[in-house]
């Protein structure tokens, strides 16, 4: 559409430093016209049941309650508009916070394989996006992105979103300091991925120094049976997950 061509012609201004250089504000105008009308086509659909996100056998029919719409053409020129991000001078802000409100409501529109890495790119926006989005794309991981890719991992096939949570969980330790947030992603991948602790362990032994502290602190939170500091235990069982 017209649309994503605009989002195209943005990213090609600026990459190539053609005035005049659209800013944050332009772009994130533009993304908010997408949410706004994913967001009424979300209201004429039924609702949609979360079993329908796992199998890339059923992409079929949750996608065919959809108007037949460029979705993941939209898809791809957001991801581009996102690496701009770092050379965006003027309304960060903004755009952070129109990606990040366009990318949750495309999840029930894109076909498996996209959906199955989104949680990954969200999470990479830690690092280039204002530490005043962190909330907003915390949330919108444990709320949206990691139950619809999680929720069907029980005995199928290890999958992108299941495998990248150390991944996943590193990006939050390092580029939050909330230790909330530490808490509210580990929490969510302990509700929905099983043996979670061995990608903690694989964090405090692999993982970036920014990382291995918060890893340490919960693990030992969580799992305090591993704590060599515990001499007193007895009377006390404790339950692996």
């Amino acid at each position: 559409t017209s649309k994503i061509r605009n989002l195209k012609e943005y990213h090609y201004k600026i990459t190539n430093n053609i005035a005049p250089l659209p800013t944050g504000v332009d772009i994130a105008n533009t993304l908010k016209y997408f949410s706004q009308t994913l967001l009424s086509v979300l209201k004429d659909v039924p609702n949609i049941p979360i079993e329908s996100y796992g199998a890339r056998q059923r992409d079929s029919v949750r996608q065919s309650i959809f108007p037949t719409l460029n979705y993941s053409g939209l898809y791809q020129a957001v991801l581009s508009i996102l690496d701009l991000m770092p050379v965006m001078p003027v309304g960060q802000l903004a755009l952070g916070e129109a990606i990040l409100n366009v990318l949750g409501w495309l999840v029930p529109f894109l076909e498996h394989d996209l959906l199955d890495t989104l949680p990954y790119t969200v999470a990479s926006t830690l690092a280039i996006f204002p530490p005043t989005l962190h909330k907003d794309t915390i949330d919108l991981l444990c709320t949206s992105l990691l139950p619809m890719t999680l929720n069907s991992e029980s005995g199928e096939d290890p999958t992108y979103a299941s495998e990248s949570a150390a991944a996943i969980i590193t990006m939050v330790f390092q580029h939050t300091e909330n230790g909330a947030f530490h808490s509210q992603i580990l929490e969510c991948f302990m509700s929905m991925k099983k043996n979670i602790i061995k990608d903690i362990l694989s964090i405090i032994a692999y993982g970036p120094p920014g990382a291995k502290a918060p890893a340490v602190h919960l693990l030992f939170h969580y799992w305090p049976q591993l704590n060599p500091a515990l001499t007193d235990r007895r009377g006390i069982h404790y339950k692996y997950s």
